[in-house]
């Protein structure tokens, strides 16, 4: 699940830093990541394979907050939690009794999040376009221009009320759709919302950094 996440966190977190206009689409995600530093809500996620069918169904919760902190509970059919604190990743596995820490840049390596800790331009890494309308919402089609990543393209839906949904597609020619639920925007969370404590006889795995 963490590979998704990636590439989901990859490509909110490069919106914050999309200034290009020209559609509906567009000027709807500009304006939705110009007023939101963070949000919450709850999430249904549906993995495709290559042909057609639905090979994995999950749901959690998502928190966020700019900068490099974010929390995503699964709850659904297995309970995980990733978690970055502003330094380090978590992924913490209940079953396995095991929580996983890694520094943020180690972890997400090459992933599209780190454009934006890099200062890097959106529009230097993706050709960006709108997409036709669907399901009562407005597209923004990301493809990045070098293709050794590992999504094809990711498709943002959106309507007045901000981000509703996101599909990628990656190299094995699956399709991820992420459904947003519930979301509140703005939210003030205690900073204990981001840290992670692992549960006693919980095996921890890495060093967090200080």
């Amino acid at each position: 699940m963490i590979r998704i996440w990636k590439l989901f966190l990859g490509t909110v977190f490069l919106s914050f830093s999309l200034a290009c206009q020209g559609s509906e689409a567009v000027d709807l995600l500009n304006a939705f990541f110009a007023e939101v530093d963070s949000f919450r809500g709850s999430f249904l996620q549906t993995v495709w394979d290559e042909n057609g069918r639905r090979v994995q169904t999950a749901e959690g919760t998502v928190a966020l907050s700019r900068p490099g902190r974010f929390r995503f509970q699964y709850v659904r059919p297995h309970r995980q939690l990733i978690l970055a604190d502003g330094k380090d990743l978590w992924v913490y596995d209940e079953e396995l009794q095991q929580a996983v820490a890694r520094p943020i840049m180690e972890a997400l390596g090459n992933a599209p999040i780190m454009l934006l800790m890099n200062a890097r331009v959106l529009q230097d890494e993706f050709e960006i376009s709108a997409g036709p309308d669907r399901e009562d919402l407005s597209w923004v089609r990301l493809v990045p221009h070098v293709q050794d990543t590992e999504f094809r393209s990711v498709q943002i839906g959106l309507n007045d009320r901000g981000i509703q949904k996101m599909e990628l597609h990656d190299q094995f020619s699956q399709k991820t759709i992420i459904e947003f639920r519930h979301l509140e925007l703005n939210v003030s969370f205690p900073a204990r919302h981001f840290t992670f404590k692992a549960p006693r006889g919980v095996d921890v795995v890495g060093v967090p950094s200080r």
